[in-house]
């Protein structure tokens, strides 16, 4: 039997901006944070080293689909609200 892997993303663009320098988004942090840190960890850098993902994968065009890049880019670290 195979088995199909989906991972589901909160959509970038849409994402809040702003937030705490203080608090930073960790692979490791909140409440499955133990549990899925690697894998966590594992799709933020793949992002990351897939440019923040291309027009299909982000459904979206023109300015939303940079900021959405850029916002896949920095996950690790980013600044939390």
């Amino acid at each position: 039997m195979r088995l199909n892997f989906v991972i589901l993303l909160p959509p970038s663009e849409g994402k809040a901006e702003g937030g705490s320098a203080r608090s930073k988004w960790s692979p490791t942090g909140g409440t499955f944070g133990k549990a899925l840190g690697a894998q966590r960890r594992e799709v933020a850098e793949a992002l990351a080293q897939a440019g923040g993902g291309s027009p299909a994968l982000l459904g979206v065009s023109g300015k939303h689909l940079e900021r959405a890049r850029a916002a896949n880019r920095g996950l690790i670290g980013a600044p939390t609200l």
